[in-house]
């Protein structure tokens, strides 16, 4: 906000062409503040949460695993206790709480799930190392950031924008998976004050934007590539057909 004034005080910038562009959690930023300001003129949202989170990370976690080499069947036991665990300890009214909890809702899964599937989802390989699992993932979920993230739901924000807007997912995107999340966005968009949004799916690009090959998070950084030249030139036109 203190930016967006800031420009809308300098005699040089066209005050009435003053957008957004995030990513990501910058794109979860860009609708919370378009939709408490009717002067942003524009969002540009690259892999940003139209989902709820909650249900977002479940896709998340799901695709992450799948692309590390994890079984189906595995994967889908983790996330039984992913979708049990984050509830927990995210509304638990104190840290040791959480932990307790987190720790009896380990253990249920634990002795109801293959050894094997325990420990090539968790890294947990015997009762020792429980309390370090829940332990880090625990500090992790309630760390205020993550806490309010986890709780966090698109639809309301989105719905009170009327800024022009253009959605942008690369369909091989596995942290903010393309297709459950613009389906979200368009839904959102539908029942909101925005007159004019475009939905993209750019084909073949990853979280980050870039041509990938096995898509991973751990690529990422490998690649030389650093945004496609799709992702800018889609951008660029969009911007000069609606901003200029």
């Amino acid at each position: 906000n203190v930016g967006l004034d800031y420009l809308k005080g300098r005699k040089e910038v066209a005050t009435d062409k003053i957008g957004m562009l995030g990513h990501s959690e910058g794109g979860m930023i860009a609708q919370m503040v378009a939709a408490e300001r009717p002067d942003i003129s524009f969002v540009v949202s690259l892999a940003g949460p139209g989902q709820k989170i909650t249900d977002l990370m479940v896709d998340q976690n799901r695709a992450v695993l799948l692309a590390g080499g994890v079984s189906k069947e595995n994967v889908e036991d983790y996330l039984k206790l992913y979708q049990l665990l984050v509830p927990v300890i995210i509304n638990a009214p104190s840290d040791s709480m959480a932990r307790m909890a987190a720790t009896v809702v380990f253990n249920r899964w634990m002795q109801n799930t293959p050894k094997e599937t325990v420990t090539k989802t968790t890294g947990v390989s015997n009762e020792n190392e429980i309390g370090k699992f829940v332990n880090s993932v625990t500090s992790t979920l309630r760390s205020p950031w993550f806490s309010y993230f986890l709780k966090y739901n698109p639809a309301p924000y989105i719905k009170k924008m009327k800024a022009k807007t253009l959605v942008l997912n690369g369909d091989k995107d596995i942290q903010v998976l393309s297709q459950p999340n613009l389906d979200a966005w368009r839904a959102a968009l539908a029942k909101s004050g925005v007159k004019k949004y475009d939905i993209i799916e750019l084909k073949g690009l990853n979280h980050l934007f870039q041509h990938c090959n096995s898509c991973s998070v751990v690529e990422y950084g490998q690649l030389e590539e650093t945004i496609a030249q799709e992702a800018l030139d889609t951008i660029g036109t969009w911007l000069k057909a609606n901003v200029q």
